[in-house]
């Protein structure tokens, strides 16, 4: 008999408690400081309109897909100077980190595409330098 899939799935950093929340929380905080949102909130709110004036009138759409996940996944390249162009590779990535184990291992390239996001994000902007898409 299979688990039930919240006992399958990958501990995600949002649903975390202390004290496993705390050291995850200090790597990420300061892109989320007040000062630094606030510098970018011109960009944000210029994309945020782009992506609503961009939406289809009168007939039926994906809102998660044309909103949601394109607003997220272009401020997440933004913060991590992931090139934009390639977004929707975390969206993608964070699917794959937060599905149940049994799905990763099924040998499908998610897994592989897991391990390089992860080292890729680990090693971005080391030196000085751009982030450097393995793939």
């Amino acid at each position: 008999m299979e688990p039930p899939v919240e006992e399958t799935r990958a501990p995600m950093f949002i649903a975390m408690d202390p004290p496993e929340h705390g050291p995850r929380r200090r790597t990420v905080s300061p892109v989320f400081a007040p000062g630094n949102l606030a510098s970018m909130e011109r960009l944000i709110r210029s994309r945020t309109i782009d992506v609503i004036e961009s939406l289809p009138v009168g007939e039926t759409f994906d809102w998660v897909d044309r909103v949601s996940t394109e607003l997220t996944s272009q401020m997440l390249a933004t913060l991590f100077d992931f090139p934009f162009e390639k977004r929707r590779r975390l969206t993608h990535w964070s699917e794959v980190a937060t599905s149940s184990p049994a799905t990763r291992e099924t040998g499908t390239s998610e897994n592989g595409s897991f391990r390089i996001a992860s080292q890729a994000l680990q090693n971005s902007g080391k030196n000085g330098s751009r982030f450097q898409d393995p793939i």
